[in-house]
């Protein structure tokens, strides 16, 4: 388990220092296009820029708020409030299953959308392979998986632990 901690501090510090870097650059080039723009020569290549800046950070943080203890993403926990808490192990399991197939789907299809684009579509003004922006998909897909893993372990020893406990 001390190395699925590890790996998991050290995605979440890559992860939130990118979305970090991305943050400012967006500013940077908004501010900039701003600027250009009231002096009258625009820049062409800004807006596309900031967007696919913005299309990674959404996708990264997605992965971030995934792995926050509290869980950063909006639920609905009237489950929760309902059950029993064994009950409520079992709905967190199943529930972190479900999440396991989606992002699974979602790194098998995200890699296939890279591969569709990557020979034909590019931006327009800078002329970069769509194949670059899809691939957010399927890496912030998978840290999710990756700590769906994690969090699976952790279920399986406290049980392993709390059924040792009890003999």
């Amino acid at each position: 388990m001390k190395i699925l901690d590890a790996v998991s501090r050290a995605i979440m510090k890559l992860i939130e220092i990118a979305c970090i870097l991305f943050s400012l650059a967006m500013a940077v080039v908004i501010t900039l296009q701003i600027a250009m723009r009231l002096m009258g020569s625009p820049l062409l290549w800004s807006e596309e820029i900031a967007r696919i800046m913005m299309v990674w950070m959404v996708f990264l943080g997605a992965a971030y708020l995934y792995n926050l203890t509290s869980n950063g993403h909006i639920k609905v926990d009237l489950l929760h409030q309902l059950l029993p808490k064994t009950a409520m192990s079992v709905v967190a399991v199943f529930s972190n299953i479900i999440v396991f197939a989606v992002v699974a789907a979602l790194i098998y299809y995200g890699f296939k959308l890279c591969a569709g684009s990557s020979r034909q579509l590019t931006t327009t003004a800078l002329h970069i392979p769509f194949a670059y922006i899809y691939l957010a998909i399927p890496v912030s897909a998978a840290f999710m998986l990756f700590f769906s893993i994690r969090n699976l372990a952790y279920w399986v020893q406290k049980r392993m632990s709390a059924a040792g406990n009890a003999s």
